[in-house]
C-alpha cells in the first residue's frame, strides 16, 4: 500500500535534480553569466532511444544544465532558469534518469496490460569541451537479470 504524499524513489530523484538545479543557480550568484558550450545528445538502452528521460549535467564549479529526451531519445542542454543553451566547459557529472512508467488499466474486456515498465538510471562522468562539437551518446547498461 502507497501512502499518500510518499515519494517513489524515481519521483525522489527528480525531485533531487530540481532541488539540485534549483542550489546550484542559487550559488552561481550575480557574478554574471558564465560562457556556455553548445551541448546534445542521445539516450539509449536495449539499442532502444529512450523518450522522456531526463539528463542532468553537473559541471564540478558553477550551475548544471539539463533536458528532457524527445521520442527519438536525442536532447540539448539547457541552464535551468533561464534556459540558455548549453553547459559550462569542463567536467560534468551525468545523471540520466527515466522514471518508471505504468499502463493504462484495461478496458472492458481487453486482454491484460503489460507489465510496468521500471525506472532506468545511469550516472556517468564526460567532458564539455569549449571549442568543440559536444554531441554525446549514452546508451543504459541492461542491468544483470534484465
Amino acid at each position: 500500500m502507497r501512502y499518500v504524499g510518499a515519494l517513489s524513489k524515481s519521483n525522489r530523484v527528480a525531485f533531487s535534480f530540481a532541488a539540485l538545479a534549483a542550489l546550484t543557480t542559487a550559488a552561481a550568484g550575480c557574478g554574471g553569466k558564465p560562457a556556455l558550450a553548445p551541448v546534445t545528445g542521445k539516450v539509449t538502452h536495449a539499442g532502444q532511444p529512450v523518450a522522456g528521460a531526463i539528463v542532468m549535467f553537473q559541471p564540478e564549479k558553477g550551475v548544471a544544465s539539463g533536458a528532457t529526451t524527445g521520442a527519438d531519445g536525442r536532447f540539448e542542454l539547457q541552464t535551468p532558469t533561464d534556459r540558455r543553451p548549453g553547459a559550462i566547459p569542463g567536467k560534468h557529472l551525468v545523471c540520466i534518469l527515466k522514471p518508471a512508467t505504468e499502463p493504462p488499466p484495461p478496458e472492458g474486456g481487453s486482454p491484460t496490460p503489460p507489465p510496468p515498465t521500471p525506472p532506468l538510471e545511469f550516472n556517468t562522468t564526460v567532458e564539455v569541451k569549449a571549442a568543440e562539437a559536444n554531441d554525446f551518446v549514452f546508451d543504459i547498461p541492461q542491468k544483470p537479470g534484465g
